[in-house]
């Protein structure tokens, strides 16, 4: 059987001089951020209900409405600030966002070797699926900082390495990616396998290579020197992650954003 889909929900908030308000053509002040016509009130997009509040903004402050999120993962509706932007993501109960999930068991069978434009917006499902590089841009650029988490596990174990900071850049930079330096433990030294502390590293996809990258049947990434083998998006069952400066083998890994 496929993976279950998590619940969708969607959390309002009274909006704050949101910059997308727009009173409606009759100035009654009626219609605060939505648009009056022949059908009443039509909210624009990231507002919902009769008064159209905005969605969240993110996974946390939609932990912080105290909303459940008992589910591992729940589906949540967020507008993220400074876009126009809304869409549909992925919240676990501790308030972070999942970016990027890979199961190398199970009939989900989602291909990462895919073009540009596929990598910048969703694709797959709940257990195997991408976000999209428009999204997880706008998220970004909300002038707010968020670490990384890259969780993996194996039969025999399970790790999280954590990254101070991440950002990445708008397409028109190739969605470059910055890494705060690797947050660890004593025993979590040596568990780098994505790139703490660069600058500008570019996203590369089969269509818009970097240094032949990604090589064969791999998927997009941003690819470091000397650290392309643990793309989290290389073939199935070849995903590995190096931690305690060993190259583990990963049946399952994710990547998430945590909001400071």
């Amino acid at each position: 059987m496929g993976t279950s889909r998590p619940p969708l929900i969607f959390v309002t908030l009274p909006s704050q001089n949101e910059q997308y308000e727009v009173e409606d053509a009759n100035n009654d002040g009626d219609c605060v951020n939505g648009v009056f016509d022949s059908d009443g009130c039509v909210c624009t997009t990231g507002f919902a209900g009769e008064s159209c509040n905005r969605y969240v903004y993110d996974c946390k402050e939609a932990l912080d409405t105290e909303v459940s999120l008992e589910q591992s993962l729940t589906h949540v509706m967020l507008k993220p600030k400074n876009t126009n932007l809304a869409f549909e993501a992925l919240c676990n109960s501790n308030g972070h966002l999942a970016i990027l999930a890979r199961n190398t068991y199970g009939i989900d069978d989602v291909t990462f070797n895919k073009a540009w434009k596929d990598y910048q917006y969703p694709f797959g499902t709940v257990g195997n699926f991408w976000l999209g590089l428009e999204y997880i841009y706008a998220m970004l650029n909300q002038g707010d900082i968020f670490k990384l988490q890259i969780y993996c596990r194996n039969l025999d174990s399970e790790f999280s390495v954590f990254y101070e900071t991440f950002s990445i850049q708008s397409e028109s930079n190739r969605y470059q990616m910055t890494a705060g330096v690797k947050l660890y433990e004593s025993y979590t030294n040596g568990s780098d396998g994505f790139g703490g502390g660069q600058i500008d590293v570019p996203f590369c996809t089969y269509d818009r290579p970097c240094n032949g990258y990604p090589y064969y049947l791999n998927g997009g990434w941003w690819y470091v020197s000397g650290l392309e083998q643990y793309a989290l998006t290389n073939q199935k069952p070849s995903l590995k992650f190096k931690y305690q400066n060993n190259d583990i083998s990963v049946h399952q890994v994710s990547m998430a954003l945590v909001k400071l």
